[in-house]
C-alpha cells in the first residue's frame, strides 16, 4: 500500500492541473485609453418606486397640515371700508367773536343812566314826552345831575312833542372824538341817536373806548 501512495498523489496532482486549464478564460489585452464601465443589471429590480414615494410623502404632509390649517375656508369680506372723517382742531390764538349790539327795540321798561346822560336825552332818544317821563319818576326836571345807574321808569303811551324837533344835530355824519366823549355822550349830542346804533356802525366793542380825534360815522 506505501508503494501506490506516491503514484496516486502524482495523479491527482496532473487531474487538478489539467481541470484547471479548462476552465481559465483566455487572456485579452487591454484596451489603452477607455475606462471601463460598471456594470448595470437589467431589468433594475431593486431601484426604489419614485413616484410612490413622492405620493406617499405628500399624503403625509397634507395629513399633518390637516391638524394645523382650519378645514374651514377662510372668507374675506368684501364690505367697504367706512370713510374716515378728519377733523381739523380749530386754531387756539384766534380773537373773540365781535359781538355788535343791535339798536334797542321798542321801548324798555326802565333804562339806567349812562355817564353823561340825562332825562331829557333819554326822552329825545325813545320819543317820548319829557313831562310824563318826569312824572312817572318823581321828578321836577331841575334836577342837573343823577348818578350813574340810575334806574328810570320808562312811560309805554307817551309822544314827544312833534313842535320841538328831537334832533339837536342833524345827521347822518362823520363825528370827530373829543377829548372826555363817550358813546353815551355822543349820542346825547345828536338827541335821537341810540348809543347802539353808533356802536354797530362803527364795529366797536366793548368796553367802546374812543380816542380823541377818531372818526365815527353816526347814522
Amino acid at each position: 500500500m506505501r508503494k501506490f501512495m506516491p503514484w496516486i498523489l502524482l495523479v491527482l496532482l496532473v487531474l487538478m492541473i489539467g481541470t484547471t486549464a479548462c476552465t481559465r478564460s483566455a487572456y485579452k489585452a487591454p484596451v489603452t485609453g477607455v475606462q471601463p464601465s460598471p456594470t448595470i443589471p437589467f431589468p433594475v429590480a431593486t431601484q426604489p418606486d419614485v413616484m410612490a414615494e413622492v405620493k406617499s410623502g405628500t399624503e403625509t404632509a397634507q395629513a399633518i397640515l390637516g391638524t394645523i390649517l382650519p378645514t374651514q375656508p377662510i372668507i374675506i369680506s368684501t364690505q367697504p371700508v367706512g370713510t374716515i372723517e378728519v377733523v381739523t382742531a380749530a386754531p387756539t390764538n384766534t380773537a373773540p367773536p365781535v359781538v355788535v349790539p343791535t339798536a334797542t327795540p321798542g321801548l324798555p321798561d326802565t333804562y339806567a343812566l349812562q355817564k353823561g346822560e340825562s332825562p331829557y336825552c333819554i326822552a329825545r332818544r325813545f320819543n317820548l314826552s319829557p313831562m310824563d317821563l318826569f312824572s312817572l319818576n318823581g321828578l321836577t326836571g331841575n334836577e342837573t345831575t343823577l348818578p350813574v345807574g340810575y334806574e328810570l321808569k320808562i312811560p309805554q303811551d307817551s309822544k314827544w312833542n312833534l313842535d320841538v324837533p328831537r334832533a339837536l344835530v342833524s345827521h347822518p355824519a362823520k363825528y370827530t372824538v373829543a377829548s372826555g366823549d363817550t358813546i353815551y355822550t355822543i349820542a346825547c349830542h345828536y338827541g335821537d341817536v341810540d348809543p347802539n346804533v353808533i356802536i354797530a356802525a362803527n364795529s366797536l366793542t366793548a368796553p367802546y373806548e374812543l380816542s380823541p380825534g377818531q372818526i365815527l360815522q353816526i347814522p
